[in-house]
C-alpha cells in the first residue's frame, strides 16, 4: 500500500484512466480553472478511493491523511486535523472569511482550494496553480516561478 500524499507530492492512478501527480509547493495552493478542468474530479477520485478502501482488503492507495470538503457543513472537519492535506472544492461558494483566517493560520496541514476567484488565502502568485493533463498525467501547472 503507498501513502497517495506524502511530502508534499500527491500521487494517485484511479482504474486505468486516471493518474494523478501533484506536486504542491507551499502550504496552501489556489487551483483555478474553468469548468471541466479536473478541478471535482481531484475530489471525486480521493472520495472513491476511500470508499473502495473501507470495503477492501487490497488497498493499492492510502488516503486517511486528505479530506475533501466540498460544502459549508463540513467545514468544521478540518479544525484539529493535523498533518494532512485538505482539498476544498467550490471554495468561493461557502467558505467565509472566518474559514479563510482559519487556513491562512493553520500550520499543521497542506490546503489545495478550488476557486473560481480570489480568497484573500495571504499566499504569493508562485502559488497559484491550475489542473493540466500532461500526455495522461493530471498536473499542476503553476503560474508563476517567482525567487526572492
Amino acid at each position: 500500500m503507498v501513502r497517495a500524499f506524502d511530502d508534499h507530492k500527491l500521487e494517485i492512478r484511479f482504474h486505468d484512466n486516471v493518474y494523478i501527480r501533484l506536486v504542491i509547493r507551499g502550504r496552501i495552493t489556489q487551483i483555478y480553472g474553468e469548468s471541466a478542468t479536473g478541478k471535482s474530479l481531484l475530489g471525486y477520485v480521493i472520495k472513491a478511493t476511500e470508499n473502495y478502501n473501507m470495503n477492501n482488503h487490497d488497498i493499492d492507495y492510502d488516503v486517511s491523511n486528505i479530506m475533501c470538503i466540498d460544502s459549508k457543513d463540513k467545514i468544521d472537519a478540518i479544525k484539529g486535523m493535523t498533518g494532512g492535506l485538505i482539498i476544498i472544492d467550490r471554495a468561493d461558494a461557502f467558505l467565509s472569511q472566518e474559514d479563510v483566517s482559519y487556513i491562512r493560520n493553520d500550520k499543521n496541514n497542506t490546503y489545495l482550494i478550488m476557486s473560481r476567484c480570489n480568497l484573500d488565502l495571504g499566499i504569493s502568485p508562485n502559488y497559484y496553480a491550475e489542473l493540466v493533463n500532461n500526455d495522461g498525467v493530471i498536473e499542476l501547472k503553476y503560474e508563476y516561478s517567482v525567487e526572492g
